[in-house]
């Protein structure tokens, strides 16, 4: 990104799109806490838009140039955009009683782990 000219510009070296997950997963967040819904817009938009330009006939690519009048896709698709990207965006769709963030915290792989709390047996005095 090129802030120098005072204006947001992605430079063309920059401007591809590995379908990498942050995006979705910070508006997953901030839907779950906020319970905001322009979030749940956002990422219909982001599925939207996959559909419309990484679409392949049999799964997703990364795309070259994003900002190109032609799309180029780049014949890959990283694992975490199944286990993180479409996950997130599809949580963010779902009731959040699915995944309770009390009970739940996400790995980095965006896969669900029970909070564990030990249990008071009277053996440590704790």
């Amino acid at each position: 990104m090129d802030f120098s000219s005072g204006r947001r510009k992605i430079k063309p070296n920059d401007a591809f799109s590995l379908l990498r997950p942050e995006a979705a997963e910070a508006m997953y967040y901030m839907w779950y806490y906020t319970g905001d819904h322009v979030y749940r817009e956002w990422a219909h938009a982001i599925l939207e838009a996959l559909n419309r330009s990484a679409r392949t006939t049999h799964g997703f690519s990364s795309m070259g140039n994003v900002d190109a009048e032609e799309q180029k896709m780049m014949d890959s698709c990283e694992s975490f955009f199944f286990a993180e990207t479409i996950k997130y965006l599809y949580l963010i769709q779902s009731d959040p009683a699915l995944v309770p963030l009390d009970q739940f915290v996400f790995n980095t792989e965006a896969h669900p782990l029970r909070i564990w709390a030990p249990k008071n047996d009277g053996a440590t005095g704790k």
